[in-house]
């Protein structure tokens, strides 16, 4: 068996060709049948940890050890029954956690009606008088 472990950038929980690993190593602990749990760790680099030998027909349960800032798509904990003579992955997905970004209003806070223009009013004013005018001449 081999645990790898993947970015899932697109948090889908599968692991798609373009997703590669977190960049970090990455600690599991597996346990064959009822053994006490034994420690594991997958590359930073690629993502993948070392092959472990274990015999047909024998239950294996890895679960991985959390970090800060990332989040689990896949499950904490994968149980298989190795049944089949093949190598077996155990995949978990994680991807980085949005930081909570906290906004605090602008040092200067604009005044209400600040920065108005009052050149158009004129203008719009003196067109009406002039409209006027017209109207009293005609």
């Amino acid at each position: 068996m081999v645990i790898r472990k993947f970015n899932d950038t697109d948090k889908d929980g599968s692991w798609d060709g373009s997703e590669g690993s977190t960049g970090r190593e990455w600690k599991f602990q597996y346990r064959i049948s009822s053994d006490p749990w034994q420690d594991y760790t997958t590359s930073a680099d690629s993502g993948w940890g070392g092959t472990v030998d274990i015999s047909l027909g024998t239950k294996v349960e890895v679960r991985e050890i959390e970090q800060g800032g990332w989040t689990n798509t896949t499950g904490l904990t994968l149980i298989k029954i190795l049944n089949e003579e093949k190598t077996y992955y155990f995949d978990f997905g994680n991807f980085t956690t949005p930081s909570v970004v906290e906004v605090s209003p602008p040092p200067i806070v604009p005044q209400a009606g600040a920065g108005s223009n009052w050149l158009p009013w004129i203008g719009i004013a003196a067109i009406g008088v002039a409209l006027q005018i017209l109207a009293l001449l005609l």
